[in-house]
């Protein structure tokens, strides 16, 4: 293989690299972007995660009564119980609308 050959195939080798590690970059940070994005949401948003925890929690079948009676013509396609009392309720709507709730 010729010298010439050789340095252009170095250097096509060390700029895709870089090109492929940018992408990889970007990949890395949006998915780690989606793997927190409850705690990223709950970071920028405390107002609406965080709620005086009471004496006990209600039924879920209140809540969920609850979030109907405020969006009447939509339905709940899933909830993500709180990890502490300290934290509201995720309900997920068709609509794709969220409603928290203080349980």
């Amino acid at each position: 293989m010729s010298p010439t050959i050789r340095r252009a195939l170095l250097t096509l080798h060390q700029w895709v690299g870089l090109a492929a590690g940018l992408f990889l970059i970007v990949i890395s940070i949006s998915g780690s972007a989606l793997v927190f994005e409850n705690e990223i949401d709950r970071a920028l948003n405390p107002a609406t995660s965080f709620v005086t925890p009471g004496s006990r929690a209600l039924p879920i079948e209140a809540l969920i009564a609850r979030v109907l009676a405020a969006f009447p013509s939509d339905q709940v396609t899933g909830v993500r119980i709180a990890d502490r009392p300290d934290q509201a309720y995720e309900f997920s709507l068709r609509s794709r609308r969220g409603a928290t709730v203080n349980p």
